[in-house]
């Protein structure tokens, strides 16, 4: 039983993990965008930022509720484990 519980653990970490290193990720592509690529020649249009932003937005919006969700259920399964502890002794 304990083997399952430290399995959970580390796949909540890591899916926390993961939505951070995707939210710098975008961050990065982000700065470049906005930065760099305006030296190589693009061309600022509305059309193209909109649906830019939308995207990067929608990638921060789902990491960040993937790291809450992360959060809350191992602050679910700590409670639980103690509460089961408590009851066994």
């Amino acid at each position: 039983m304990r083997v399952i519980h430290g399995i959970g653990n580390l796949v909540l970490v890591v899916m926390a993990a993961a939505s951070l290193v995707m939210m710098i990720a975008a961050y990065i592509v982000d700065i470049m965008v906005n930065g760099d690529f305006y030296s190589y020649g693009l061309h600022f249009n509305y059309n193209w930022f909109i649906q830019f932003k939308n995207v990067i937005g929608i990638v921060y919006a789902m990491a960040w509720v993937n790291i809450i969700l992360a959060l809350a259920f191992q602050v679910y399964r700590i409670r639980t484990i103690r509460k089961d502890k408590v009851r066994t002794r």
